[in-house]
């Protein structure tokens, strides 16, 4: 019995819970035609006060409604356009110019139709197109005065493939008929996070977060050797564009510093034997013997290109290793591989070139568009 009225409380309440919902839901729609009714309604009347030749009425309507009306564009791209038409009709040149860039910022593929029923009757029609084709560009004069930016605030990712670049300190030789070790590279990839935000127009604040894997291999006449590395790394920068007229491509320089917290440093080691023994393959987990952090500085270039809401970037850059990969301490430690395969760690810093390409989604856009004069 106490079940059931349990039951039947949880089904009421369910039944409450979901009309109330549903409730708030159906105010949300009326109150959002109720915006849309207002909106249209409030356009018809700053319509019907230009046509009847009242202009600034009209634009005080218009101008009204542009806090209002932000949730429909095409509204909001009619309303603006009401006001480039008072603004040419009161040949004030500068207001028709402040609309039609506004125009711009509110669709970006705007198109200005030249048989456009109210440009039509307008005696400032030849003058309001010529300033839209200066601003936009045309197939006669090409690109315009208005480019679209980058954005202000962009996220994405970056991946690309990673050169390590090798540089050796010390020479130890545990068994003089080995001879001189040689150290080569293992490229690997890298794949980040990628947060940038302009704090300034054409200087982004750079913030990235990902993963790098790379190795080396070291050779002499009996060892063979191998280093697989797996890093996270952070890094912070700036990022400086260069907006060059008429390139669609936009270059750019970066300079940053990170830092690297080293994850695995899995080794495989294979000797040819002494004459005496005969020594199979051996793998080592040396992250013990290995810095935990690596610091380091980097600086590159790129070129950057917009796609709708996206940003493609291709970009080099090279990383100076700040700290060495060993540690100077404990060349010797291992001693499987010391005693065995005759095989001591020399001192090793490794620095890094990357081709990366990255994709980013534009959060957000400068308040104002570039405008070339």
């Amino acid at each position: 019995m106490e079940r059931n009225r349990r039951n039947r409380n949880t089904s009421t309440n369910m039944r409450r819970f979901l009309t109330l919902i549903a409730g708030a839901l159906l105010l949300c729609g009326e109150l959002h035609a109720q915006d849309a009714l207002s909106c249209e309604t409030g356009y018809q009347e700053a319509l019907r006060l230009y046509k009847d030749g009242q202009f600034k009425s009209a634009d005080r309507w218009a101008d009204s409604l542009l806090t209002i009306c932000t949730d429909d564009r095409d509204q909001l791209t009619r309303t603006i356009f009401l006001r480039t038409l008072i603004a040419a009709r009161l040949d004030s040149v500068h207001a028709m110019q402040r609309d039609l860039e506004s125009l711009f910022r509110v669709d970006r593929n705007y198109a200005l139709k030249p048989y456009d029923p109210l440009l039509i009757e307008i005696p400032q029609r030849d003058e309001l197109y010529t300033n839209y084709q200066l601003l936009f560009g045309s197939r006669e004069l090409g690109q315009g005065k208005l480019r679209k930016d980058h954005g202000r605030f962009r996220a994405g990712l970056m991946a690309g493939v990673l050169y390590p670049i090798l540089e050796v300190a010390t020479n130890r030789v545990v068994f003089s008929e080995d001879g001189p070790s040689s150290y080569s590279s293992k490229p690997g990839w890298s794949a980040n996070v990628l947060v940038e935000y302009d704090i300034i127009p054409n200087l982004a604040l750079r913030a990235n977060g990902g993963i790098n894997n790379m190795g080396y291999e070291v050779q002499n006449k009996a060892v063979r050797y191998e280093e697989d590395l797996r890093s996270y790394d952070l890094s912070l920068g700036l990022r400086k564009s260069f907006w060059i007229k008429d390139l669609a491509w936009v270059p750019y320089l970066y300079a940053g510093a990170g830092i690297a917290a080293l994850q695995t440093a899995n080794a495989h080691i294979e000797r040819s034997g002494d004459g005496v023994r005969l020594l199979g393959p051996y793998d080592a987990d040396r992250i013990g013997e290995r810095e935990a952090y690596q610091y380091n500085v980097s600086g590159g270039a790129g070129f950057a290109y917009k796609i709708g809401h996206t940003a493609i970037t291709l970009e080099g850059r090279y990383t100076h290793a700040l700290t060495a990969l060993t540690l100077g301490t404990a060349p010797y430690t291992e001693s499987e591989l010391l005693v065995r395969y005759y095989y001591a760690d020399n001192d090793l810093r490794i620095s890094q070139l990357v081709m990366a390409l990255g994709v980013q989604y534009i959060i957000r856009y400068h308040k104002r568009n570039r405008i070339y004069r």
